[in-house]
């Protein structure tokens, strides 16, 4: 047994190997297989140890802060260093190609195939910028949403967040090209990327490599000469490179090389450490326009019933104060309504008659919203306790239905375009969209449901899910404008736990916790999601950004 080389990768995967003994390490990985192999299993086995301490300790959620997290951050740099080494790129090249993020091959057969052009990004700050859309001089506002595509800035700076939550700060003049939530290409110019953990795996194209993240902040440049440099400014990535970027490197922390094109392929060089030429992140300004607009929301918290056996609201939307929601309970049913929560307590329902009827009216028409909540579904949960966490609006069978709903998918006919049973869904009349993670293993899991609005809005371009601070992925949907009815007679103001339509018998209430339950009539971007996710904190009002009619 090569003792040298078991001490080696222990101080990498500690954090604790010196320059020089990382020199030594990648010449033994180099000269012997079986030194890859040994390097494989231990790296494998200290990441799946780290990651069952993380995840199994008591089921409940870890409210996490700002900081990085070394050790899974670690323990990811390793794990898609041994990928690189085995495989030479190309699962790499697969998983970060240009396909959205999925749940894999359980949920790829229900994804359509015609899946309309959706929006993957956001105008989260700028500062006197301007861009070149289809050879036209145009200014944006923050809030605004880009679909896939290239896009140039000519004058100025700014900061467009993706849907997975990296964010890509940008210095005029640069050409970025945006391919989905999670994979950009830089054409030319300067640019910083910011890589929260909920998005490892980002990856950046140039004209001559691939750089995949491991949870960093990092700046690359490129000049017209095809004369590129990547500055790892905090943390890792991986340098793809060479004919077909068949080779690779482990870039550290605060280093930089250099990637200089030979005809079809490409070389590493070293290059001096130049943090300042890399922009920060824009912070978000309101503008005018956007500071006259009201954003606002109603949180439950579920931690205390009051005498009437209801729970009260806070907030900001008008009347937030008074959104009481009251426990309605069958006579037989004396059961405790409340539990241990993500923070504090939560709210329990056993799927035996139980709801919470409100007189929150829900938001209406096209209006953007965020549907924020922690939930624990038992593995236990049948079909008929799936709707809903919270509904609102116009159900009625036999006309077109307007209403919106969020419960989980039950796929009841198990065929080709029924989605990921377990997984979020959201309802909007005879429209869904539904996620890809099974949420039905008795853990806490923060979900998230945004509708970014817009005058033609639509399930399949318009609305996202988030699970546990990460951008979801679509296994189902079925198409239809949205168009949320809240001032009818037969509109119903929300409820929770419980079937929107009154008349349906197959669906009867929600058997799980809930916990946490904010409905914010904005679209909130993912570095909020998260923020609200780590903190339970929302938004403040200057953050909240306008969202344009699309």
């Amino acid at each position: 047994m090569n003792t040298r080389l078991h001490h080696l990768i222990e101080q990498h995967l500690t954090g604790k190997l010196t320059p020089s003994g990382e020199k030594e390490l990648q010449k033994l990985l180099s000269e012997s297989s079986e030194n890859r192999d040994i390097f494989c299993t231990q790296g494998l086995i200290d990441g799946r140890l780290r990651w069952e301490m993380k995840n199994s300790l008591s089921g409940l959620p870890t409210v996490e802060m700002h900081q990085r997290q070394p050790a899974i951050k670690k323990w990811m740099a390793v794990a898609a260093l041994l990928i690189l080494v085995l495989i030479a790129g190309s699962i790499i090249r697969t998983q970060f190609g240009t396909s959205e993020p999925q749940a894999g091959n359980k949920t790829a057969h229900s994804i359509p195939a015609n899946l309309p052009v959706r929006t993957v990004a956001r105008l989260t700050s700028e500062k006197e910028a301007n861009w070149l859309f289809g050879g036209s001089q145009q200014t944006l506002s923050s809030g605004f949403w880009f679909k896939p595509g290239e896009w140039r800035i000519t004058h100025g700076a700014a900061t467009i967040t993706l849907d997975s939550g990296a964010k890509i700060t940008a210095v005029a003049p640069a050409c970025v090209e945006l391919i989905n939530s999670n994979h950009a290409r830089l054409i030319d110019g300067t640019v910083s990327v910011d890589v929260p953990e909920p998005a490892i795996g980002f990856t950046l194209d140039t004209p001559a490599g691939r750089i995949v993240d491991l949870s960093t902040r990092f700046g690359v440049s490129v000049e017209k000469d095809q004369h590129e440099e990547v500055h790892v400014l905090e943390g890792e990535v991986i340098v793809h490179y060479g004919d077909d970027h068949q080779q690779s490197q482990l870039i550290g922390d605060k280093s930089s090389i250099q990637l200089n094109t030979s005809g079809s392929s490409s070389k590493l060089s070293p290059a001096p450490f130049r943090p300042e030429s890399y922009p920060r992140e824009i912070e978000f300004a309101p503008t005018a326009q956007s500071a006259g607009q009201d954003f606002g929301f109603v949180h439950w918290s579920f931690d205390a019933v009051d005498e009437t056996n209801s729970f009260a609201a806070q907030g900001t939307l008008k009347g937030a104060d008074s959104c009481l929601a009251q426990v309605v309970t069958p006579q037989e049913n004396q059961s405790r309504n409340t539990t241990k929560g993500a923070f504090g307590d939560a709210l329990h329902l056993n799927g035996d008659g139980t709801w919470l009827k409100t007189n929150f009216p829900g938001i209406a028409g096209a209006k953007a919203r965020t549907i924020a909540f922690w939930v624990r579904i038992p593995p236990s949960a049948r079909n008929s306790q799936a709707y809903s966490i919270i509904g609102w609006g116009y159900s009625d069978p036999h006309h077109s239905p307007q209403k919106w709903e969020i419960g989980w998918n039950t796929a009841r006919f198990p065929v080709r375009g029924t989605g990921v049973k377990g997984a979020v869904r959201t309802d909007f009349g005879s429209g869904h969209t539904i996620g890809s993670t099974d949420l039905r293993d008795g853990r806490w899991h923060h979900v998230v449901s945004v509708f970014t609005g817009g005058e033609h809005a639509d399930a399949a371009t318009h609305i996202r899910h988030y699970v546990d601070g990460r951008f979801e992925g679509v296994s189902a949907y079925r198409q239809q404008a949205i168009d949320t009815e809240t001032d009818t007679e037969k509109s119903i103001p929300a409820v929770i736990g419980k079937y929107l339509h009154p008349g349906d018998q197959l669906f009867k209430t929600f058997h799980g916790s809930i916990d946490e339950l904010y409905v914010f009539d904005t679209a909130l971007t993912p570095s909020q999601i998260l923020r609200l996710k780590q903190t339970n904190t929302p938004p403040a009002q200057e953050e909240l950004l306008p969202t344009p009619e699309t």
